[in-house]
């Protein structure tokens, strides 16, 4: 009877490392690093005022054309 550990280990594709599995520390948990994960996603502040200014700039072209152009 052959011995298994004669064959060669067939990988599954996207598999880097073949090693013995890390110690994970009490009270934490294994993710899959397959997706990123965001623990606080936080929206910077610039994006916010320039969301505001491009809101702000379009009400105010609107509101000309409508005065100026369509009236």
């Amino acid at each position: 009877m052959a011995n298994p550990l004669d064959k060669p280990r067939q990988l599954p594709p996207g598999c880097v490392y073949d090693g013995p599995a890390l110690a994970v520390p009490p009270g934490q948990r294994v993710r899959s690093k397959r997706f990123g994960h965001f623990d606080d996603p936080v929206i910077p502040r610039s994006y916010w005022y320039l969301t505001a200014c491009l809101v702000a700039s379009a009400l105010v072209i609107g509101l000309l054309v409508g005065r100026f152009l369509l009236g």
